[in-house]
């Protein structure tokens, strides 16, 4: 099984992005307002996150390893963030809502955009990815998580 991190971000501008584990992805960049509602709630649970966690003040770390997944919250105050194991973030009283919204907006990202196609990356367990996730420092307000590809939130491209 090919493993490897999703994205799933939603920004205050109403864009939001999926981006799979394949290097496919969607840029939403709002073209209607149907994943308003959606964004806004993974907003609203990233604030409430980002109020009780601190801003990070290091080197933003890199893309988490197999089996963790990373919460981004992107404020005015600079980045606040967590990062664990999948079951133990969507067990927790903060990130667990995070999750949650962030698995919500996936499909219709993906139902509402359209998928664009992926260029093998080699994300195999036994190789190194040829390209690797890139994380790139975002401007503005938004959510962005990194889930494993493995999680609950994957839906067949």
């Amino acid at each position: 099984m090919k493993v490897g991190l999703n994205l799933v971000a939603g920004y205050a501008d109403h864009h939001a992005r999926y981006y799979n584990y394949s290097g496919a992805g969607v840029v939403w960049e709002r073209p209607d307002g149907t994943l308003d509602t959606t964004i806004d709630e993974l907003l609203r649970v990233g604030r409430a996150a980002a109020q009780v966690i601190g801003p990070w003040k290091e080197t933003r770390p890199p893309a988490p390893t197999i089996g963790r997944a990373r919460l981004n919250l992107l404020t005015p105050s600079g980045l606040h963030f967590g990062e664990g194991p999948l079951d133990t973030l969507a067990k927790d009283k903060l990130g667990g809502p995070v999750i949650n919204s962030a698995f919500r907006l996936t499909p219709k990202a993906r139902i509402r955009g359209s998928l664009a196609p992926a260029e093998p990356r080699g994300d195999d367990l036994d190789e190194k990815p040829e390209k690797p996730l890139q994380i790139v420092p975002t401007q503005g307000t938004g959510v962005e998580c990194f889930l494993p590809r493995d999680s609950r939130m994957e839906i067949p491209v």
